[in-house]
């Protein structure tokens, strides 16, 4: 398995070709796009937290933790993912964040989904902003997850196909 500063310096060596410079702007992209909704959504709910705490008081059918902590909590996590993707961090680490988000976010999702709790008023009056009932709130925040998730991963896969990494430990690049 190669490590983390071979596959680095790999992807750097793949950005210099033009190949490469298209895996890179796929990878910006996906950043561009990531940031600008993580943006909106973390507005949406600190804008809640702030001007609808009342509707937060009330459980998570989930985790059995009132919305304005959970609310809160993903605040936080928003915020630090924000944080990394603004960074100077490398790419493959600002796509590994987003990607670790969507997964914790899915999880959330799906559990949610399986719990029967299809609305969740973390975006307070968003979806009246938006003209869109819960439900279509609900499936667009599953859409991003869906988006966060799948462009991460192919991202990743485009920065790593790129790349002249080997990801087998016995078998090196120039041998692949």
């Amino acid at each position: 398995m190669a490590n983390y500063s071979e596959i680095r310096m790999s992807i750097q060596d793949a950005q210099k070709t033009p190949i490469g410079t298209l895996s890179q702007v796929v990878a910006h992209s996906f950043l561009n796009t990531s940031k600008v909704i993580l943006i909106v959504t973390l507005i949406a709910k600190i804008v809640t937290l702030i001007q609808h705490p009342k509707a937060l008081d009330i459980s998570d059918g989930v985790t059995n933790i009132r919305f304005y902590n959970l609310t809160w909590l993903a605040v936080l996590m928003e915020a630090v993912v924000l944080a990394l993707v603004f960074s100077r961090l490398n790419v493959v680490t600002k796509i590994l964040s987003v990607s670790y988000f969507s997964l914790i976010t899915g999880a959330y999702r799906i559990v949610a989904r399986m719990a029967e709790q299809v609305w969740c008023p973390c975006l307070g009056s968003f979806g009246e902003w938006a003209a869109l009932n819960p439900e279509q709130v609900s499936g667009l925040l599953n859409l991003v997850v869906v988006f966060f998730l799948v462009g991460s991963l192919a991202s990743i896969t485009l920065l790593l196909r790129n790349s002249n990494v080997s990801l087998d430990k016995h078998q090196s690049p120039v041998n692949k």
